[in-house]
């Protein structure tokens, strides 16, 4: 794409083109038809300067970030790393991808625009979001298998607390604070759990037991 040439057009067309920033929101209206149509339409109907704003191929194309599972932080990963078929699109870096016409009709004074896009760039696009897709589907099923892992392994060992009540030196002990310190001794990896819920499997234990109420 060489916006140098449409720029020229512009000129041709007896038209002002200059510079602008690639407006977040597009015209009142888009213009339906060819660039050589749009200028005719500019020529006649619009005022005389046109915004001319230009989408640049850049590194940072290749680039996209994930939430990292756990961590309040993110990750930036390159889409060639997961991809190597987009590596060949490279050869686009520093180039012109797409470009924005704005103008200004002269007797409603609405914006109309015009816009167009290279083919390789659709192309890129659509090649990179299938692989970002696809990649954050592989993480989110990668995330929730290690939960499910976390989630089972704490279940086991909370299981394993609740055996306890056949054990009498557990049973002896008359403070479901003496209870957990026990536990947490007899059942490696416990004191990773968090100790409410320890203490929600001990309680039970303890009121079957008959412990007075009043210590704790």
């Amino acid at each position: 794409m060489n916006i140098d040439n449409v720029i020229q057009q512009i000129k041709n067309n007896n038209a002002a083109p200059f510079p602008c920033e690639y407006p977040d929101e597009g015209g009142d209206l888009e213009f339906a038809g060819t660039l050589e149509e749009f200028l005719a339409f500019v020529a006649e109907h619009c005022h005389k300067p046109v915004g001319v704003a230009r989408n640049v191929f850049e590194e940072n194309s290749f680039q996209f970030v994930v939430e990292i599972d756990g961590e309040d932080d993110e990750e930036e990963i390159d889409v060639r790393e997961l991809n190597a078929k987009l590596k060949r699109f490279e050869q686009y870096l520093n180039t012109d991808h797409s470009f924005r016409l704005l103008a200004w009709m002269k007797d409603t004074n609405a914006t109309i625009e015009f816009n167009e896009t290279d083919p390789w760039f659709l192309e890129f696009f659509s090649e990179r979001a299938r692989t970002v897709n696809t990649h954050r589907a592989k993480q989110k099923e990668m995330i929730t298998q290690a939960r499910d892992a976390r989630l089972g392994a704490k279940q086991e060992l909370l299981e394993k607390v609740a055996a306890l009540i056949d054990d009498p030196a557990f049973c002896a002990l008359t403070l479901q604070r003496h209870m957990y310190d026990y536990a947490c001794q007899k059942i490696e990896g416990l004191d990773k759990v968090r100790k409410e819920h320890v203490l929600q499997v001990i309680r039970p234990i303890w009121d079957r037991l008959g412990r007075n109420r009043n210590l704790k």
